[in-house]
């Protein structure tokens, strides 16, 4: 028996993102089921018929129509996209599972960004620019990122490891392509997009999904500068070039800050502001915004603009060589061994014994 293949798409469902199965045809049962034309027959072959319709009902997995079946696709849905499934994957996970995700989603994005300067000769902005709508209403420059998100790789113990697979790939492209880009991140046309977590965007027991209106949240920042200045490499205005043009990251790509992990003052990953890109302050300065940060007081992770993703304490940091991180062209001189720095938030934890609980 020849079973037609199931195709497998990509249904949004309550703002879930959902594989679901299209165009699915049932063979229709035999003729010889209905060839029963009296009362006995139709009692005598009762239980035939029975199994007959079930068998016929249900696909059929024999070797012999195994061509025909639809494609096993079990190994590209280990990356949840549903809400409720990701938080209980992420519940309970001790500090190494954690940083072992956050460092994957911070690596992602940077080489997402790394990918967008290929593309178009300079960094994302942290702000889609849009003079025709208020300042508090354009988009993030996250939303930039999106078609980006494709299946990338890193090499580890030996062979290469997937970052983000085909699915949550697939579902960003998506995502990005129902983005009306001339509009304000919270006009009709962008609201959905507003609400739709993504995964990449987050880090898990760091900070809620959602803020207080139902906007998915994003738990990492562009770093626009530090003290309030843009002088970083993410700055409102423009996309800044890693080699040549008027602006550049002339302090190098490995001493320039790119994103960092954020917890409070959470909103809309797709709409610009504190939510999505911040500046950086040392701990010893009075500021009246808020800045990067994570679990742990003082600490956090960030990544580089060369795709160098670690975990900084930034209170043991020297204000200066922090600010000499954060600037894109400062012509700091940094000094490496300034840099307090570890792998991940368990080798931090591993050094600093005394250190305070999560909040």
């Amino acid at each position: 028996m020849d079973v037609e293949p199931t195709d497998i798409a990509f249904k949004k469902v309550n703002h879930r993102w959902q594989m679901r199965p299209v165009n699915a045809s049932v063979p229709p049962l035999p003729r010889a089921l209905y060839l029963a034309m009296n009362t006995r027959m139709i009692k005598r072959l009762f239980p035939l018929v029975v199994l007959l319709g079930t068998v016929c009902l249900c696909p059929n997995t024999s070797a012999d129509d195994s061509a025909t079946e639809a494609p096993d696709r079990s190994g590209e849905l280990r990356f949840t996209l549903d809400e409720l499934e990701l938080r209980t994957q992420w519940s309970g996970l001790d500090d190494q599972q954690a940083g072992d995700i956050i460092q994957r989603n911070l690596y992602g994005l940077i080489r997402a960004v790394n990918a967008y300067h290929d593309a178009n000769g300079v960094l994302p902005p942290s702000v889609v620019p849009n003079a025709n709508i208020p300042a508090e209403k354009r988009l993030s420059g996250l939303v930039l990122l999106l078609p980006y998100l494709r299946r990338l790789t890193y090499f580890k113990d030996g062979k290469d490891v997937p970052i983000f697979d085909a699915q949550l790939g697939e579902m960003a492209q998506t995502l990005f392509d129902t983005i009306d880009l001339t509009k304000g991140w919270d006009d009709p046309a962008n609201v959905k997009a507003a609400r739709t977590i993504v995964p990449a965007f987050l880090a898990p027991g760091s900070a809620p999904f959602r803020d207080q209106q139902g906007y998915a949240t994003s738990h990492f920042a562009f770093v626009r500068g530090a003290k309030g200045i843009d002088d970083g490499a993410f700055p409102e205005t423009s996309g800044i070039a890693i080699l040549g043009g008027w602006a550049t990251i002339a302090d190098g790509t490995s001493r320039t800050l790119a994103l960092g992990q954020i917890q409070d003052e959470l909103g809309p990953w797709t709409a610009a502001g504190l939510s999505t890109a911040r500046h950086v302050y040392h701990p010893t300065d009075r500021r009246t915004v808020s800045t990067f940060g994570g679990r742990f007081d003082g600490a956090c992770y960030f990544a580089n603009c060369d795709s160098y993703v670690y975990f900084l304490d930034i209170a043991k940091t020297p204000a200066r060589t922090l600010y000499a991180l954060t600037t894109r062209d400062g012509g700091e001189f940094v000094e490496t061994d300034s840099i307090v720095r570890f792998r991940d938030a368990t080798e931090w934890k591993a050094a600093n014994r005394n250190a305070k609980p999560p909040n």
